[in-house]
């Protein structure tokens, strides 16, 4: 809304005052948002969401948020919550990825089971046959 407002009146020379009753808008909180300066939290949440980015790409994307703060921790030596990484992560959009874990492609648990599944039938087929 405050940028509709003031992309109105920078290009069609509307007042402030008039655009924000339209909108039904204090003056007072347009020119708070036009005089913003962010906070040091901002600021340092800004780079972090830029590195993240960079991060993101380099990964290919399969990072959750829980990787995220382990590797942005390291990077940056100093301790990062992890809900604050998982919050930034969604208010970027960042989906979550279905290539992160994969299953296991060994064959072995399978095959183990069959052959003790396999030999289980033998034992009590040779049972009936004897028994």
């Amino acid at each position: 809304m405050y940028l509709a407002i003031r992309s109105v009146h920078e290009q069609q020379g509307f007042s402030v005052k008039l655009l924000c009753e339209v909108a039904r808008l204090e003056r007072s909180s347009y020119y708070k948002w036009v005089n913003h300066k962010p906070s040091p939290q901002e600021q340092e949440n800004e780079q972090l969401l830029q590195e993240m980015l960079s991060l993101h790409e380099k990964v290919r994307g399969i990072y959750g948020y829980r990787r995220h703060t382990v590797q942005l921790s390291r990077d940056t030596n100093k301790p990062i919550n992890h809900k604050r990484i998982l919050r930034l992560m969604r208010l970027q959009g960042f989906s979550r990825s279905s290539a992160g874990r994969k299953s296991s492609t060994c064959a072995r648990p399978h095959s183990t089971s069959l052959r003790t599944c396999s030999t289980a039938i033998s034992r009590l087929t040779h049972q009936m046959k004897s028994g």
